[in-house]
């Protein structure tokens, strides 16, 4: 199932056009359109809509393990980061109010560049330079994860405007995404295809014994280990050995001592960075 989740309708307009999908009446706060494999969501402006509607409808419908989340939107960016109706992949947000920042595991064979999008609560009107600004990724992120896993989660972002006080009308909002519409769906289709190889995916003897050797090591928390694992699954799709790696890996932190899981997390960033 391919879940679609949008801001605004004018944003969602091409899905529900292209997928020919019909609209369930049964939710009041927010939108839904859906047909077979694919349901779009239109969750109204800034995170606490967005943060509500996600929560509210998986609730009551909870996907499945291969299923696929992406948001849709479009964002602001200085005209040295982007220029109306770039496209780019997010994997990082950050919440602006509480500076906490979330990190969607990209690990899906695309060609977009990655930028950081920063979250508001109101229209940002000045930004620094390499990051975007929206009104929703950071609600959305924080109540789909409690759904979805990292890699399953994907956030779309096309450039609308250079922070310059020139309103963006409904229209060209649509067009944007509707230029957009084919890169989009086949990235829903390469990440789809990810989650099914990462469920098939299994590691030998000897590469499983040292993983959960350095598991036990870090004190990784069952979530931890499953990010591990698909972290080793992408390093293992570039081509390159699992093992060597987890041999380098072991080396480095056989005498650590992991009092929190905090101490873990960092070891896990570090390992993040190291593959991706």
């Amino acid at each position: 199932m391919f879940y679609i989740v949008c801001a605004l309708y004018c944003e969602a307009n091409i899905f529900i056009e292209k997928l020919n999908l019909k609209k369930d009446i049964h939710y009041k706060n927010y939108q839904v359109f859906k047909r077979e494999n694919f349901v779009v969501i239109i969750t109204g402006c800034g995170i606490i809509s967005a943060a509500a509607s996600i929560s509210s409808y998986f609730s009551l419908n909870p996907p499945k393990e291969n299923d696929i989340l992406i948001n849709v939107g479009v964002c602001g960016c200085s005209i040295k980061t982007g220029k109306i109706g770039d496209m780019f992949l997010c994997g990082k947000i950050t919440d602006i109010t509480t500076n906490k920042s979330y990190y969607p595991d990209i690990l899906y064979v695309n060609s977009f560049e990655e930028k950081e999008i920063i979250t508001f609560p109101t229209i940002c009107k000045d930004l620094k330079d390499g990051v975007l600004a929206d009104m929703e990724s950071s609600g959305i992120y924080q109540s789909a994860i409690l759904f979805f896993d990292t890699h399953q989660i994907i956030f779309v972002k096309i450039v609308s405007d250079n922070l310059n006080n020139i309103p963006v009308k409904q229209p060209e909002v649509k067009l944007l995404i509707k230029k957009n519409y084919d890169k989009i769906m086949q990235l829903a289709e390469n990440a789809s295809n990810c989650v099914l190889e990462i469920k098939k995916f299994d590691l030998t003897n000897d590469e499983l014994n040292m993983y959960n050797l350095i598991c036990g090591i870090l004190k990784f928390t069952v979530s931890m280990k499953y990010k591990f694992k698909n972290l080793l699954y992408y390093y293992k799709l570039k081509g390159n050995n699992i093992l060597t790696l987890l041999l380098e890996i072991e080396n480095k932190i056989k005498d650590t001592e992991i009092k929190s899981k905090t101490e873990g997390k960092k070891y896990l960033e570090y390992i993040s960075k190291k593959i991706i």
